[in-house]
């Protein structure tokens, strides 16, 4: 158990301590829901906060202007999950979870009236978005939709209801210093350390060991 306990504590650790710089900055698509979106190039990680309504579902989408195969965060007060539209999405079907998440972390805070989701995943990953011409330069902009329900949990689109959904575009504000010419043949993963994660890593599994 202590072991179990010290392991998370290294990915909380990791989490803590990279270095993000925001490429999209509090930008709403949909009154009441507003998303940003950092970058760790180091590590290729990408960090979403999602913030709406306290009372309600909410959700956001990075693959495209209409709900059709997009790729959706839901934020309830369930917390956070990762999904996507079935291909022939009209607006009346529920996107479905994914087989395999690719959240490594995801902290939701309430705060007055706002609900706030903070994720951060890998920049590609299986079945996922991928985001990874959009923070690495290829691409300027992602293509977007948001939208919220009429009560705190989402659970099936035709149930639960919801307003109208607002689409757009997100663009950039991140530079790069070299574009790269060709994409990566394999998803990044939080396996791609520096130094100092690695140094923090040991630490952490000495103590384990004592623990023990």
């Amino acid at each position: 158990m202590r072991a179990l306990f010290f392991w998370f504590l290294a990915i909380a650790i990791l989490v803590a301590k990279a270095d993000y710089e925001t490429c999209v900055s509090d930008t709403s698509i949909l009154t009441g829901v507003s998303v940003s979106i950092a970058r760790d190039e180091a590590n290729q990680m990408v960090q979403i906060t999602l913030m709406g309504p306290a009372d309600k579902w909410f959700g956001h989408g990075f693959d495209g202007l209409v709900m059709a195969d997009n790729y959706v965060f839901v934020v309830d007060d369930r917390g956070v999950s990762e999904r996507r539209f079935p291909p022939n999405a009209t607006g009346t079907e529920a996107p479905s979870e994914l087989d395999t998440t690719s959240i490594v972390s995801a902290f939701v805070t309430v705060d007055n009236n706002n609900r706030t989701a903070v994720i951060v995943r890998p920049y590609s990953a299986a079945d996922a978005f991928d985001f990874t011409p959009f923070l690495t330069c290829p691409v300027s902009y992602i293509e977007t939709i948001a939208a919220y329900g009429i009560g705190p949990t989402q659970e099936t689109f035709p149930a639960s209801g919801h307003a109208p959904p607002g689409t757009n575009h997100l663009y950039s504000t991140c530079v790069c210093s070299e574009a790269p010419t060709t994409m990566p043949t394999e998803a990044p993963t939080a396996g791609c350390l520096t130094m100092h994660t690695f140094i923090s890593f040991y630490v952490v599994l000495i103590l384990c060991w004592f623990m023990q």
